[in-house]
């Protein structure tokens, strides 16, 4: 191996970790209504808040433009994107769509333990 091979290693899976929290804190922030539809985000600040580089941070911007819940302005900055009530219908459409898919896998794939474990709490309350 090359010098100083695991140390540059471990500064990319670190960065990759900063930039995977940034993403997940800044999704959800959009997704609590942080900030309003069409508000510009101050990068700098973000970065100061989160206690981050903004090479991370930038990181996860970018991938929050690629889904759509922010929108990069040429020589204006980075804003949260504004969703339409057809937009908002169809993502709920589809969510509610996942979720429930997901509660029906879950239930076939149960064990006995978890049932009655459940069924123990439902009891207690």
């Amino acid at each position: 191996m090359p010098p100083g091979y695991f140390e540059n290693m471990k500064a990319v899976l670190a960065k990759a970790k900063l930039s995977e929290q940034a993403y997940h804190i800044l999704r959800e922030m959009i997704t609590n209504c942080r900030f309003q539809p069409g508000a510009r985000l101050n990068i700098q600040q973000l970065a100061r808040d989160m206690e981050i580089s903004r090479t991370p941070l930038w990181e996860a911007v970018n991938r929050l433009i690629q889904e759509g819940l922010l929108l990069s302005i040429p020589n204006r900055g980075v804003f949260a994107a504004e969703i339409t009530p057809a937009a908002a219908l169809e993502i709920y459409t589809v969510r509610a769509s996942l979720e429930g898919m997901a509660a029906k896998l879950a239930a076939g794939n149960i064990r006995p333990e978890a049932v009655a474990r459940m069924e123990r709490i439902l009891a207690r309350q």
